[in-house]
This record gives C-alpha cells, sequence and structure tokens, in this order.
C-alpha cells in the first residue's frame, strides 16, 4: 500500500511538468523508467527491512532451542520450561516465547499456546519448529534428545545461510560491474558513436541514415540497459535466497541510477 501511494503521488507530481523533457508523449522511456524505479525501491525497501526481521528471529532459534533442551534433560515439561525461559532475550523472538509462556502460565494448553511461538513473525522455519515442539510434547519420550537434535540443524542451517549469502554478494558484485561496463559503453555509444555515424551517413547517403533514424536506435539501447538492470536485480534476489521480490530494490536503484546517468548525458 505505501508501494501505490508513494507512485500515485509521484505520478501526481510528475504531471505538473510541461516541457518536452517531461512528458511521456516526447520522452516516453524516461517516464516509464521512473515509473518502474520507484514501486521497486519501495516495495523492495519494505521487503529488504521484512526479511532481515526474519533472519534476525531465525538466528535466535539455536539459542531457544538449546535453553529449552538443557530444561527438559532434567525432565521438565515443555510447558514448565517456556514459563522458566520466559524472561529471557531472544531478539525478535523475545515476544513470542513471553506469549506462549503468558498463555501456559494463564492454564492455556501447549499443543496451542506453542503455534504463538512465531507470533509477529512472518517465517515458515519459526512454524516448523513450533509444529515439531508440538508433536514432541504429544509423543513424550526424548523430548530433550529431539529439541537438541533440531537446535543443531538449525545451527548448521543458520551457518550455511551466512556462508551462502556471503558468497552471493561476490557474485552480485561481479554482476555489477559488469553492468556498469555496459551502461558505459552503451553511453558511449549514443552519445558519441552514433551522433558520428549517422553525420557519416547523412553526408554520404548511406543505408543507415535512409531507414532508421539516431534517435530510434538510441531508444532502443536505452530500453536494453533498463530491461538488463531489471534482470540483474531479480536474478541477484535469486541466487540470495530464490525469492525474486528479493531483488526488486537492486532493480529499483538500477533503474533509477541508469535514468539519472541518461539525463544527465543528454540521452533522455
Amino acid at each position: 500500500m505505501l508501494s501505490l501511494l508513494f507512485s500515485a503521488v509521484f505520478i501526481a507530481g510528475s504531471a505538473v511538468f510541461t516541457t518536452s523533457a517531461y512528458s511521456i508523449r516526447e520522452n516516453p522511456i524516461f517516464i516509464s523508467s521512473i515509473a518502474i524505479a520507484v514501486p521497486m525501491i519501495a516495495y523492495g525497501s519494505f521487503d529488504y527491512i521484512e526479511i532481515q526481521r526474519i533472519y534476525k528471529a531465525e538466528r535466535k532459534l539455536p539459542d531457544l532451542l538449546r535453553d529449552l533442551s538443557n530444561y527438559t534433560s532434567f525432565g521438565i515439561p515443555l510447558s514448565e520450561a517456556f514459563m522458566r525461559i520466559g524472561m529471557n532475550d531472544y531478539g525478535i523472538l523475545t515476544g513470542g516465547v513471553r506469549r506462549v509462556s503468558s498463555l501456559v502460565t494463564a492454564g492455556v494448553g501447549f499443543e496451542k499456546a506453542v503455534k504463538e511461538l512465531g507470533s509477529g513473525v512472518k517465517s515458515s522455519k519459526i512454524a516448523m519448529v513450533s509444529k515439531i515442539l508440538q508433536k514432541s510434547n504429544e509423543s513424550g519420550s526424548n523430548t530433550s534428545d529431539v529439541i537438541w537434535i533440531l537446535s543443531e540443524f538449525s545451527t548448521r542451517a543458520e551457518l550455511l545461510r551466512g556462508s551462502r549469502i556471503g558468497d552471493m554478494k561476490n557474485y552480485n558484485l561481479v554482476m555489477i560491474i559488469s553492468f556498469a561496463v555496459f551502461l558505459f559503453v552503451i553511453l558511449f555509444l549514443d552519445v558519441r558513436f552514433l551522433q558520428v555515424m549517422f553525420e557519416h551517413s547523412i553526408a554520404t547517403g548511406s543505408f543507415i541514415a535512409g531507414n532508421l533514424s539516431s534517435s530510434t536506435i538510441e531508444n532502443a539501447f536505452s530500453v536494453g540497459v533498463i530491461v538488463q538492470a531489471v534482470a540483474i536485480g531479480m536474478i541477484s534476489g535469486v541466487l540470495r535466497d530464490v525469492r525474486i521480490t528479493s531483488g526488486l530494490l537492486l532493480s529499483g536503484i538500477l533503474v533509477a541510477v541508469t535514468t539519472f546517468i541518461f539525463s544527465v548525458a543528454g540521452v533522455f
């Protein structure tokens, strides 16, 4: 909703401009690029903040599970273990832990209360842990061992994800550098090469000048760069955490930077 509102305000503001440089009829690529970049940056920023909250919550899962395992190893039921750890600090998970503890204290069944562990955090991993704790409590056997194994698995999963994110940063850097080189080449073609080529074509009456205009080729190159910027961001999101939306912020930034550079250079 914030993205749509921000986009609507920008589009309404852009209607104020009367010069041909900001007219969608005279310069559709410029306006379209801005209209693409703004919602991408807005939604991408919101998605980035949300996914970071989820990652921070999931990084606290091993600590929570280890504490539960330590209590249940002495024969303490899971419901009472949650009551004992209710005042511990687990970062973003703290609210969910205290909610489970409060519900258990109020007499709510543990199987129902543990579903609130991930309240406020839309994490499939936390939801899975809640179900495992629920089933483990129902079975009543080897609860401590099950929770300890789950804790070790969560720890290794977090280490693996941290390593993968670190590796993907290098790939993202390579893609951004390659895009910068591509942008520089297209900018040089638009600003210098095409101008000289068409002046020579007009002077010699060659095929290019008679069939294509300089602006047509420039527009084709500009659209290609915009598409490349969007694609790089989406690919980076898929490589990082298998989510296209994770790359929208990078796509929007690349489109905005490209539009700014082309505007300053006089391409738009």
